[in-house]
């Protein structure tokens, strides 16, 4: 299997029986948390995703997403919010994170912005 979906592309009509699944789904799960939601997955990075309009659902817009990879589920979520990004851009890719969403607070302009808690989790042991 290989990390985090990099895929060793096959000969053209090679056979494929000697072959296992070797990464996350591929489809991706918009994740959108309620106060409390906690997930625990390895950082994946960010990247330009075409998801649901905020406003318009019938319509897909580009937006810089946090994609996230959960080892338990083998699910690929994506999470837009600017406040999750930044903080994740810190780490570097694969570092297993803990995240819990810590529901609306007021910003600066009177607007709500999502509050998170983002811990990088440790291997039971190590220090």
């Amino acid at each position: 299997m290989t990390e985090f979906g990099l895929i060793k592309p096959a000969t053209a009509l090679e056979p494929l029986d000697d072959y296992e699944l070797a990464s996350a789904d591929l489809n991706f799960e918009y994740w959108t948390p309620a106060k409390d939601d906690k997930k625990r997955v390895l950082y994946s990075g960010t990247e330009i995703r075409r998801v649901p309009d905020h406003a318009d659902k019938t319509k897909l817009v580009d937006l810089e997403v946090v994609v996230l990879l959960d080892p338990k589920t083998n699910r690929v979520y994506v999470n837009g919010s600017a406040i999750l990004r930044t903080t994740c851009e810190q780490l570097e890719k694969g570092t297993p994170i803990q995240i819990v969403y810590l529901g609306k607070k007021p910003a600066r302009s009177g607007n709500q912005c999502d509050n998170w808690s983002v811990q990088a989790l440790a291997k039971k042991g190590s220090k």
